[in-house]
């Protein structure tokens, strides 16, 4: 007779994915059905979730590290959208800054342009890099409002932040001082703490002597002081030596045998040996004169050492609780237009930070000697000078960590300037921001921390600029006075001014077009600095978040990578602290850094960078979605050709899956379908399971453990379906009648698999996805295989929600259960496949199996009998062979094997083949197909 075929599965749907061909074509038709206004709509009844975007900064294309920040965002914000919230995102960028300014510079050197036509060039330049970048991010396959984003340039937005400094003008939180700040010789301009970047640098250091010159004690008259720096560009801005009442100081004489003469020097006790050791003086060529408390050295000054060089001012000794025992000599070389500390002690002494070095790093006219030198170029001329005056004691190279600008990667230096600052004491801005913190999730934990440490220890924020390309303060000084001028209704003016016609009003127009007729324009200056980048990100909350309809404030979300504790996250704290009291966000989530294979940071210069836009091209963007979104975020994430490799066939799998999902489906309709209770047990199991992974992935979305969700659904795809739920029914589904029981039972439970399944991946695998809802429900990918065809009704699995799992599937004691079948079943397989190696069966199908269980296993598996967890038929499926049995311990035998308790003897099954179901019997009719399959 002709044998009927096995019921195979159908679909379109293909394994071979062509994601690199294919992901174009449905971001090109989400466009013409404007999929995320359509979201948008739908979620208007639902609540808010706001995830606030950090800006990239408009200059280059994007890197690994931002493809996988806005990756990560979107997975995120798809997950909160298909959850039940209505989550728009507003992208962003920041538009100004000195990259720009370089570039914009470099491109048109020689061309004579005004400040306002510069000003042009560099918005035109960030315009340009702003369409390149949001040309990736919508390849990723990112969700969001690209045709409005915000942008810090924006009129509107730099009018909001103007505000925001008129704000803390008014209230007195700003601040014009004159002292030391980071600054870049390189980019002439100051700089922030979070411009700041250390590295490690080789420098000169140097121990210098300076002569006692007048003391109120007698042993120290004809004495010297010895101090320590690693700049000797400094020494000729030297004014003091600070010292410490608290630490006790020895005064030594050192003998010099080549001339006969000795020399009596002071240093710390405690650093004694480490300063002998540095000027190469052996233990019979000095002697100690005295030991003797710091607190016994006020009152005494010392000569500069190049004083006759015209350094011809005292040099006094000041006490200072910064001074310590832990390097040097415990006298610190104090030059107060260069440090932090030695400003603030030479100012409690009366001593001015005087303007010794210029922008560019050269000494001004009143340092003799040195005067129109490059500092970094200056120091052969000093230690000469001093070697003359034979106030050089030793030099020697270091290699430390030293201050470098983030952007030029120059090294820096404290430099006194006239800038002007955010006080974070003056009005309570640092107390507010701490008392924030504690309101906010931080992800990881640690992070609170981290950003409280910064905000305690933080120095007032130098926020003025020497550039050109940003906003100006945008605000009055008297000429006079140099007072600033706080007026509501100037401020008002000026704030109009800049919303209608941008920044570049300040520079173009005169002063009457922003002060009212109570003023006269020749009393007042225009303050020009221009506003440190990270006040106009910082502000993002209050013309994003606080000024868009569809928006709410403060965000839900922030997440960018772990440096921006110092940077935007600290920035955007402090700022909405000073103008609204708390914190602009819910929750702040950080990640690491991209590494390469081996965990070395990407560096073009190695050679280990890898471009995402490669990678789209060559495998497509739901790759590099599945390597983002398996990572551990808390650490450096690694990325390499290998790791793809593994994300590529990783994806395989999971579209293996769908594939199977789909064929498994064909012809299914809601008439086949069976409840709950006429279900079979494994059919419960997988739905009990199903319902464990949705608690999960609510559970994880709590705290956005995305990498958790993933976990959860990597193991039940590859371990719960593929290797057994798949594996053992297909039987049913190939063989079974149309009606049976068994394979509608099966079918009901595939078709919540996939609804459920391809939702919970959707935010993941956004291009597959869609692919596999369309040809499920709209039976093609696109409206007659045209993506610029716009469909009669538009069917996206975007624009779902998650199942709802009904909550009577749930089941612990069925997944304890089958926890426990999978102990014994894992044993039993490892049999089968020893008996495939030495040829007793070639396949399950061909075995015959017989089991029993020990005492000892019966006491792990709690269990009295086997029989109580499973019968022979289940054994028989879950195991994929002819024939199974269940004996009692008693009746077992030599030719069973004792394997994990569990006794197992695997024979070849003997009978006759099914030729439709290959399954063995004992005895067919001459159909030669079993019962079933006839």
């Amino acid at each position: 007779m002709q044998i009927k075929p096995v019921f195979l599965p159908k679909t379109s749907f293909q394994i071979r994915a062509n994601l690199s061909s294919k992901e174009p074509l449905i971001l090109q038709n989400w466009e013409i059905e404007n999929l995320y206004k359509v979201i948008r709509e739908k979620a208007k009844k639902y609540p808010k979730f706001i995830l606030q975007d950090g800006p990239p900064f408009a200059n280059g294309k994007p890197h690994m590290g931002t493809a996988f920040n806005r990756i990560i965002k979107d997975i995120i914000l798809r997950f909160k959208q298909m959850q039940g919230y209505d989550a728009p995102f507003i992208p962003g960028w920041d538009c100004h800054g000195l990259p720009i300014e370089w570039k914009v510079f470099e491109n048109n050197k020689g061309e004579n342009l005004s400040i306002t036509e510069f000003r042009e060039k560099c918005k035109e330049f960030a315009l340009k890099w702003i369409d390149i970048q949001r040309s990736v991010f919508k390849r990723l396959g990112t969700l969001a409002d690209w045709n409005n984003p915000y942008i810090t340039m924006d009129p509107k937005s730099e009018a909001k932040i103007v505000e925001n400094i008129f704000h803390m003008l008014k209230t007195g939180a700003l601040y014009k001082d004159s002292r030391p700040v980071m600054w870049s010789v390189v980019e002439k301009t100051a700089l922030a703490e979070a411009e700041v970047e250390y590295h490690d640098k080789k420098s000169t250091s140097i121990y210098v002597a300076f002569h006692v010159k007048s003391t109120d004690v007698d042993f120290l008259n004809d004495s010297e002081i010895v101090i320590w720096t690693t700049t000797p560009w400094t020494i000729p801005c030297n004014r003091a030596i600070s010292y410490s009442s608290k630490i006790e100081y020895v005064l030594i004489e050192i003998s010099d045998t080549e001339s006969n003469k000795s020399r009596k020097v002071a240093v710390a006790k405690d650093l004694l040996n480490s300063f002998l050791s540095a000027i190469n003086v052996e233990n019979d060529s000095f002697k100690i004169v005295r030991e003797f408390s710091g607190c016994i050295l006020k009152n005494t000054i010392c000569s500069h050492p190049l004083f006759e060089f015209g350094y011809d001012f005292d040099v006094p000794l000041l006490d200072g609780s910064h001074v310590t025992t832990e390097s040097g000599t415990g006298f610190v070389h104090t030059a107060p237009s260069h440090g932090l500390d030695d400003f603030y002690i030479s100012k409690e002494h009366g001593i001015n930070a005087d303007l010794t070095v210029s922008e560019d790093g050269t000494y001004e006219n009143i340092v003799p000697l040195f005067a129109g030198m490059h500092i970094f170029k200056a120091e052969d001329a000093i230690l000469e000078k001093l070697s003359e005056v034979k106030s050089l004691l030793a030099k020697k190279e270091i290699v430390h960590s030293y201050p470098h600008s983030w952007r030029s990667k120059a090294p820096l230096i404290y430099r006194a300037t006239s800038q002007w600052f955010i006080s974070l004491d003056r009005t309570g801005i640092r107390d507010k921001a701490l008392s924030a913190i504690e309101t906010v999730n931080w992800l990881p934990e640690k992070g609170k921390n981290r950003i409280s440490s910064f905000v305690k220890n933080r120095k007032d924020w130098c926020i003025s600029r020497q550039r050109t390309w940003g906003i100006p303060l945008s605000f009055f000084v008297n000429k006079k006075t140099g007072e600033p001028l706080i007026d509501d209704a100037v401020f008002q003016k000026t704030i109009d001014e800049i919303r209608e016609n941008g920044t570049n009003s300040w520079y173009a127009k005169d002063a009457s077009t922003f002060l009212t007729e109570k003023y006269s324009a020749d009393d007042y200056e225009k303050i020009t600095d221009i506003i440190d980048v990270w006040i106009e990100s910082g502000s993002v909350f209050s013309y994003v978040t606080m000024s868009r309809q569809e928006l709410t404030f403060p965000a839900d979300l922030y997440l960018e990578g772990s440096d921006q504790h110092r940077g935007w996250f600290q920035s955007s704290l402090l700022i909405s602290c000073a103008t609204t009291g708390i914190a602009p966000y819910k929750s702040v989530l950080t990640h690491g850094f991209i590494v390469d294979e081996n965990g070395l940071k990407m560096s073009k210069s190695i050679g280990n960078t890898i471009d995402p836009e490669d990678i789209i091209k060559d495998s497509g963007a739901d790759i590099l979605r599945i390597w983002a979104i398996n990572n551990d975020y808390t650490e450096d994430m690694r990325i390499g050709p290998n790791i793809i490799e593994q994300q590529k066939d990783l994806y395989k799998k999971f579209r293996n899956i769908f594939k199977y999902l789909l064929g498994a489906l064909d012809g299914f309709s809601d008439a086949e379908k069976i409840t709950f209770n006429e279900m079979t047990q494994l059919d419960k199991y997988i739905l009990a399971r199903l319902q464990q992974i949705n608690e999960e992935i609510y559970e994880n979305l709590k705290n956005f453990n995305i990498k958790n969700i993933f976990i959860s659904l990597k193991n039940f795809c590859l371990k719960d379906l593929s290797s057994f739920y798949f594996d053992v029914r297909k039987d049913i589904l190939y063989c079974d009648p149309i009606d049976s029981l068994k394979r509608r039972s099966y079918r009901t439970v595939i078709d919540i698999l996939f609804k459920t399944l391809i939702k919970w991946f959707a935010p993941i695998l956004v291009f597959t996805t869609e692919e596999a809802w369309r040809i499920r429900f709209a039976g093609e990918l696109f409206p007659k295989n045209d993506p610029t065809a716009k469909s009669e009704r538009f069917i996206s699995v975007h624009t779902e929600l998650f199942e709802e799992l009904d909550n009577s599937v749930k089941n612990p004691a069925i997944i304890e259960k089958f926890n426990k079948i999978f102990n014994i079943r894992s044993v039993i397989l490892n049999k089968l496949e020893e008996a495939r190696q030495n040829k007793t069966i070639a396949s399950n199908l061909d075995a015959e199996i017989t089991i029993a269980a020990s005492a000892e296993l019966l006491q792990k598996l709690n269990i009295k009998t086997l029989d109580e967890i499973l019968t022979e038929k289940e054994l028989e499926e879950f195991t994929i062979t002819s024939r199974a049995h269940i004996i009692d311990a008693s009746c077992v035998d030599e030719s069973f094997a004792l394997s994990q308790d569990l006794f197992v003897k695997v024979e070849k099954a003997k009978g006759e083949k099914c030729q439709r179901c290959w399954k063995i019997f004992e005895k067919l009719d001459d159909s030669c197909v079993c019962s079933r399959c006839k």
